[in-house]
Protein backbone atom coordinates (compact mmCIF):
# COMPACT_ATOMS: atom_id res chain seq x y z
CA UNK A 1 0.00 0.00 0.00
CA UNK A 2 2.85 2.32 0.80
CA UNK A 3 4.20 2.04 -2.77
CA UNK A 4 0.80 2.98 -4.18
CA UNK A 5 0.74 6.14 -2.03
CA UNK A 6 4.36 6.98 -2.84
CA UNK A 7 3.49 6.79 -6.54
CA UNK A 8 0.77 9.40 -6.09
CA UNK A 9 3.09 11.66 -4.15
CA UNK A 10 5.53 11.73 -7.08
CA UNK A 11 3.02 13.73 -9.16
CA UNK A 12 4.17 17.33 -9.45
CA UNK A 13 2.29 19.49 -6.93
CA UNK A 14 1.10 16.62 -4.72
CA UNK A 15 2.02 17.17 -1.07
CA UNK A 16 0.96 13.79 0.26
CA UNK A 17 -1.51 10.95 0.20
CA UNK A 18 -3.14 8.56 2.60
CA UNK A 19 -5.58 5.68 2.71
CA UNK A 20 -8.12 6.05 5.50
CA UNK A 21 -10.76 3.64 6.76
CA UNK A 22 -14.25 5.11 6.78
CA UNK A 23 -14.05 5.43 10.58
CA UNK A 24 -10.90 7.59 10.35
CA UNK A 25 -8.33 4.88 11.13
CA UNK A 26 -5.17 5.34 9.06
CA UNK A 27 -4.49 2.30 6.88
CA UNK A 28 -1.44 3.76 5.12
CA UNK A 29 0.05 7.24 4.87
CA UNK A 30 2.66 9.14 2.90
CA UNK A 31 2.45 12.70 4.22
CA UNK A 32 5.14 15.27 4.97
CA UNK A 33 6.16 15.40 8.61
CA UNK A 34 4.55 18.82 9.17
CA UNK A 35 1.08 17.48 8.31
CA UNK A 36 -0.69 15.59 11.10
CA UNK A 37 -1.87 12.34 9.56
CA UNK A 38 -4.24 11.69 12.49
CA UNK A 39 -5.92 15.07 12.05
CA UNK A 40 -6.21 14.67 8.27
CA UNK A 41 -7.60 11.14 8.65
CA UNK A 42 -10.26 12.24 11.14
CA UNK A 43 -11.27 15.22 9.02
CA UNK A 44 -11.40 13.13 5.83
CA UNK A 45 -13.61 10.52 7.48
CA UNK A 46 -15.96 13.29 8.61
CA UNK A 47 -15.95 14.96 5.17
CA UNK A 48 -16.63 11.65 3.42
CA UNK A 49 -19.44 10.75 5.82
CA UNK A 50 -21.10 14.17 5.40
CA UNK A 51 -20.69 14.06 1.61
CA UNK A 52 -22.12 10.54 1.40
CA UNK A 53 -25.12 11.52 3.56
CA UNK A 54 -25.74 14.54 1.32
CA UNK A 55 -25.45 12.44 -1.84
CA UNK A 56 -27.90 9.94 -0.41
CA UNK A 57 -30.41 12.70 0.37
CA UNK A 58 -30.05 14.02 -3.18
CA UNK A 59 -30.47 10.47 -4.54
CA UNK A 60 -27.10 10.61 -6.31
CA UNK A 61 -25.74 7.27 -5.11
CA UNK A 62 -22.51 6.56 -3.25
CA UNK A 63 -19.42 8.77 -3.31
CA UNK A 64 -16.94 7.90 -6.05
CA UNK A 65 -14.73 10.99 -6.21
CA UNK A 66 -14.75 14.46 -4.64
CA UNK A 67 -12.47 17.42 -4.98
CA UNK A 68 -12.24 20.46 -2.74
CA UNK A 69 -10.50 23.52 -4.10
CA UNK A 70 -9.32 25.93 -1.40
CA UNK A 71 -6.96 28.91 -1.41
CA UNK A 72 -4.18 26.84 0.18
CA UNK A 73 -4.53 23.79 -2.04
CA UNK A 74 -6.76 20.96 -3.11
CA UNK A 75 -8.09 17.87 -1.35
CA UNK A 76 -9.07 14.90 -3.50
CA UNK A 77 -11.13 11.98 -2.15
CA UNK A 78 -11.58 8.70 -4.02
CA UNK A 79 -13.71 5.77 -2.90
CA UNK A 80 -11.67 2.60 -2.41
CA UNK A 81 -14.33 0.21 -0.99
CA UNK A 82 -13.16 -0.28 2.61
CA UNK A 83 -11.61 3.16 2.76
CA UNK A 84 -11.04 6.55 1.20
CA UNK A 85 -7.96 7.42 -0.82
CA UNK A 86 -6.88 11.01 -0.16
CA UNK A 87 -4.50 13.27 -2.05
CA UNK A 88 -3.45 16.70 -0.78
CA UNK A 89 -2.01 19.03 -3.40
CA UNK A 90 -0.85 22.54 -4.12
CA UNK A 91 -3.47 24.85 -5.70
CA UNK A 92 -1.99 24.57 -9.21
CA UNK A 93 -1.82 20.92 -10.26
CA UNK A 94 -2.80 18.77 -13.20
CA UNK A 95 -6.25 17.76 -11.97
CA UNK A 96 -6.85 15.32 -14.82
CA UNK A 97 -3.60 13.49 -14.09
CA UNK A 98 -4.37 13.29 -10.38
CA UNK A 99 -7.86 11.92 -11.04
CA UNK A 100 -6.51 9.34 -13.49
CA UNK A 101 -3.75 8.23 -11.11
CA UNK A 102 -6.14 8.15 -8.13
CA UNK A 103 -8.53 5.86 -10.00
CA UNK A 104 -5.67 3.46 -10.81
CA UNK A 105 -4.37 3.67 -7.22
CA UNK A 106 -7.86 3.05 -5.83
CA UNK A 107 -8.19 -0.08 -7.97
CA UNK A 108 -4.80 -1.33 -6.69
CA UNK A 109 -5.76 -0.64 -3.07
CA UNK A 110 -9.07 -2.48 -3.53
CA UNK A 111 -7.18 -5.52 -4.82
CA UNK A 112 -4.67 -5.36 -1.96
CA UNK A 113 -7.42 -5.12 0.65
CA UNK A 114 -9.38 -7.96 -0.98
CA UNK A 115 -6.23 -10.10 -1.09
CA UNK A 116 -5.49 -9.40 2.56
CA UNK A 117 -9.06 -10.29 3.49
CA UNK A 118 -8.88 -13.56 1.58
CA UNK A 119 -5.54 -14.42 3.18
CA UNK A 120 -6.96 -13.72 6.66
CA UNK A 121 -10.03 -15.86 5.92
CA UNK A 122 -7.84 -18.72 4.70
CA UNK A 123 -5.60 -18.49 7.77
CA UNK A 124 -8.66 -18.47 10.03
CA UNK A 125 -10.01 -21.60 8.34
CA UNK A 126 -6.69 -23.41 8.77
CA UNK A 127 -6.54 -22.76 12.53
Amino acid sequence: MQKVLEGLTRIVGVRGSLFVARDGIIIASHLPQEISEERVAALVADMARTTEESLHRMQRGPLRHAEIDAAGGRVFLQDADKGILVVLSEPQVNIGLIRLEMKAASDKLKRLVAGAGQAAATTGQES
